[in-house]
């Protein structure tokens, strides 16, 4: 896959004479031991080493002076800042952003050129992957305790971070457990009041009960063998089961799993 990067927050990085870096991030390394090495990943895949490095050479252009100074002042008001940066894929119209900090710039003027000012920006990137279409897949509680949800992410990475946020019905939710890919199983114990949410952030590894911290109902079951808490394959469907006491079956209650595809 291949693709140009084009902005950094609202600022769109020029496209005159681009040279980007679009290699792949390094992975993370085993553990050094005396005479040898422990390779801690063993059969899985090793995550990308965050943060890295991507360069970005643009240049801008203007037919006065006047134009050039206030675009080159706009890209130097950057320099230091985090936030999202951009990239454009190939031959389609779809959009990936990873969270970056702009922690160097390079320009060279040329004076036979006073019109176009060349650049170079060096990003740090601190998402181990790029995300990409934003997808929710959203079920009814039913009347019985568990509820599936088939949720499939098109990206080509594993995306670990999705948010599901459960509703309570007319009756309040007094435990929820979730499994997922015969590696997560999360139990919480707690009560859910009717027509409030119950949200379940995978990536920072939260639990709120209607806004206010719920981690302290958490439980990880002996089945749950993975350090993060749900794992959406690479262009795979992951089955999410989540089972509940009690909560009826009115249509106000649902399930709903909010993520980006990911992409490296």
């Amino acid at each position: 896959m291949a693709y140009w990067y084009t902005k950094f927050g609202t600022t769109t990085i020029g496209q005159v004479s681009p040279v980007h870096d679009i290699s792949l991030p390094s992975r993370a390394q085993g553990i050094e031991t005396i005479g040898g090495a422990v390779d801690e990943y063993g059969s899985e895949v090793a995550p990308v080493a965050i943060p890295y490095r991507v360069t970005v050479h643009g240049e801008e252009i203007a037919n006065t002076l006047g134009t050039i100074a206030s675009k080159v002042a706009t890209i130097r008001a950057l320099m230091g800042k985090r936030d999202k940066l951009y990239r454009k894929v190939d031959g389609t119209s779809d959009t990936q952003w990873a969270d970056a900090r702009l922690i160097d710039m390079a320009m060279n003027r040329d004076g036979s050129q006073q019109l176009a000012v060349p650049y170079t920006l060096s990003f740090l990137v601190y998402s181990p992957v790029w995300s990409g279409t934003s997808v929710v897949t959203s079920a009814a509680l039913g009347t019985e305790p568990a509820t599936v949800l088939e949720v499939y992410n098109g990206g080509n990475a594993q995306v670990r971070n999705p948010i599901i946020t459960i509703t309570a019905a007319t009756n309040a939710i007094t435990n929820v457990t979730l499994t997922a890919n015969d590696e997560t199983s999360i139990s919480w114990a707690g009560t859910l009041a009717s027509a409030k949410d119950l949200v379940i952030d995978c990536g920072a590894q939260t639990i709120r009960n209607d806004g206010a911290d719920a981690y302290a109902g958490v439980t990880l079951n002996s089945g749950h063998t993975v350090a993060y808490w749900v794992g959406l394959g690479a262009t795979a469907t992951t089955t999410l089961t989540i089972t509940r006491t009690a909560g009826g079956s009115d249509v106000v209650g649902k399930v709903k799993v909010s993520y980006y595809e990911g992409w490296y």
